[in-house]
């Protein structure tokens, strides 16, 4: 009888050994599905980007992002670019400059302190109004902003007129960055003097 017990006391602490390491083998493998499906949908993960300066929903996913998105950038981009007073224009083009990649910045950031310099001297105030963006390049994030320009000596409006200005971008890890913004000139047309 004695026997009978100790077989049967070993078959229980058989089982149960067994059924612990079933356990352990199953969360190991839940463990390691988890794992892969993590590391699945973050190179896949879109994120819906919703700030203050942006109309639309727009996504943005690693090197790529929609259309509307980089269309309400330029519209954000134009405003710190295109739309200034003496008074704001350090501020504004200082807020685009940190948007600039590195290879752009030197050029851009020479015309930036000459129009600043020229905005300051002669009270000079311009504001831009964007009435369209449209995609010129999807393959290199080129958009054309066409708008309404106003231009102001002192309080006094000088002129209006409708300009259109190319800006093209790239995409860095999530993060927008403005790699050309000029004036557009339509092929075939002489550069304004």
């Amino acid at each position: 009888m004695l026997f009978k017990k100790f077989i049967s006391g070993w078959e229980n602490d058989r089982l149960e050994k067994r059924f612990y390491q079933m356990l352990t083998f199953g969360l190991t493998l839940a463990l390691m599905f988890s794992v892969y499906g993590i590391i699945s949908v973050s190179k896949t993960t879109r994120v819906i980007l919703m700030p203050a300066a942006l109309e639309k929903s727009v996504w943005v996913s690693g090197e790529e992002a929609s259309d509307e998105y980089f269309a309400q950038m330029a519209n954000f981009f134009a405003n710190f670019r295109l739309s200034y007073t003496p008074q704001t224009v350090d501020y504004g083009f200082a807020n685009l400059l940190k948007y600039v990649t590195p290879e752009a910045s030197g050029i851009l950031q020479a015309e930036l302190k000459n129009v600043a310099l020229d905005v300051k001297g002669k009270n000079y105030a311009q504001t831009f109004i964007p009435m369209e963006v449209s995609v010129v390049d999807p393959k290199t994030h080129t958009f054309l902003i066409k708008g309404n320009e106003r231009h102001f000596i002192g309080s006094q409006m000088v002129e209006e007129i409708v300009k259109e200005y190319q800006v093209t971008f790239v995409l860095i890890n999530g993060k927008i960055y403005v790699s050309a913004f000029k004036d557009f000139q339509k092929p075939g047309t002489a550069e304004p003097r």
